[in-house]
């Protein structure tokens, strides 16, 4: 528990490279076997440095061995977070979410909820499609195209 008041300074500094540096842990497997691994993932999505390692985040998630209807109120927050921060500042050019990486993690938490009949992940799921959209967020609107196609065939 001692980590978590380190981590939280660590990934909210004023600095670039340490936002980087220390968001690209998210992509280590040890960053997932830790006990309170759900309190730094939280900690993270709300973070600054999760804004620096959108790659890093979902390539993890894509390969992610749990369920990742766990996870889905704080990709919730991480979005809203995006969302928010892109809307005040249009330029913020560091974030960049990667299509192909999102729609699959989108994709795969619809899906499991859907087999879980988890009705609450599914409007999770739901809610995090209507914050890309409405941040008009270009990549969101071609990963609900993308998504559309691959729900359809």
């Amino acid at each position: 528990m001692k980590l978590e008041p380190a981590y939280k300074t660590l990934v909210n500094d004023n600095d670039a490279d340490i936002l980087r540096k220390i968001g690209g842990c998210i992509g280590s497997e040890h960053y997932w076997t830790k006990q309170n691994v759900n309190n730094l993932f939280d900690v993270f999505v709300k973070s600054e440095s999760a804004k620096y390692c959108l790659f890093e985040l979902f390539h993890t998630l894509e390969n992610y061995s749990g369920a990742l209807t766990e996870l889905s109120d704080p990709l919730l927050d991480l979005v809203t977070n995006l969302s928010n921060d892109r809307n005040k500042n249009p330029s913020n050019l560091h974030i960049n979410i990667i299509d192909s990486s999102l729609i699959a993690v989108l994709q795969r938490l619809h899906d499991e909820a859907s087999e879980d009949e988890d009705e609450t992940a599914i409007n999770t799921c739901l809610d995090i499609w209507d914050k890309l959209l409405q941040s008009e967020i270009f990549s969101a609107i071609n990963a609900a195209k993308e998504l559309d196609k691959r729900l359809l065939s």
